[in-house]
């Protein structure tokens, strides 16, 4: 990846909390964790309107890229370098992480994957994709979606586990999630 995007980013430390309307900041941050988070290329406050720029291996790189400048102890508010590191992702979050990890195994500490299922049986997803339902996002919620390109995708999966509503169970969610990390020693 040679250009440059906009990416809105923000870093939280305990004591200093930022609104949490879900719950999702503050379960780490009163567990004593620091947290790094992003909106992806493509999604909410970055840069809008890449569909064909937004895919995978541009986001893998941008999440690597993120990873090496905090790990550096940059854009961390002052806090100096993070002991560990250890990314969190959610759907599409925990694709671009696994894939973070399995080319750069040195670069975190650990990896926590939700809203995902890695089966690596058959490495080429295509029948994730086939089962899956991909459609273009424009023509599936033309409201909603109108003024994305044709790569932006859907995908339909009515009442299935990706379907589930992640945000309204956020904080017992991380309240696992902080568990586990601590446990095994992140």
């Amino acid at each position: 990846m040679t250009e440059t995007y906009t990416i809105s980013a923000t870093f939280c430390r305990p004591g200093h909390e930022k609104p949490d309307p879900k719950g999702k900041i503050t379960a780490l941050l009163t567990k004593g964790y620091s947290i790094f988070y992003y909106d992806r290329l493509g999604v909410e406050k970055s840069e809008q309107g890449l569909g064909y720029v937004a895919q995978l291996s541009n986001q893998v790189a941008i999440l690597t890229e993120l990873a090496k400048l905090v790990k550096g102890g940059h854009y961390v508010g002052g806090t100096g370098r993070p002991s560990k590191t250890v990314l969190v992702g959610h759907g599409f979050g925990s694709a671009i992480s696994s894939e973070v990890v399995r080319k750069n195994r040195k670069l975190v500490d650990g990896v926590v994957l939700t809203g995902f299922s890695y089966n690596s049986t058959h490495l080429n997803g295509l029948e994730f994709l086939e089962a899956a339902d991909v459609q273009i996002a424009a023509h599936q919620k033309p409201g909603k979606s109108r003024q994305l390109d044709t790569a932006f995708k859907a995908i339909s999966l009515p009442r299935t586990g990706h379907g589930i509503n992640f945000h309204t169970t956020a904080a017992k969610s991380f309240e696992k999630i902080t568990s586990f990390l601590a446990s095994s020693g992140l």
